[in-house]
């Protein structure tokens, strides 16, 4: 489980980053905290299945592209 949420939080991460988006305002987004962004990136802390759908919705993207390479 550990592998899957460390690629997951990898592909969030880029995700972000390619929307240069901060960790601040994609928390605000998901409704978390800045400190839960920064450990699902660094797949510390997992996500349930409604949570990686608000994710994508919040990165513009599909639920797919986030648990890639998993």
């Amino acid at each position: 489980m550990k592998a899957i949420n460390t690629q997951v939080g990898k592909n969030i991460k880029r995700r972000r980053n390619l929307l240069s988006l901060s960790q601040k305002v994609l928390a605000d987004k998901v409704d978390l905290s800045r400190a839960s962004i920064a450990n699902i990136e660094a797949g510390k802390q997992g996500l349930s299945v409604k949570q990686l759908f608000i994710f994508a919705k919040s990165l513009k993207t599909k639920p797919v592209v986030l648990i890639r390479n998993c």
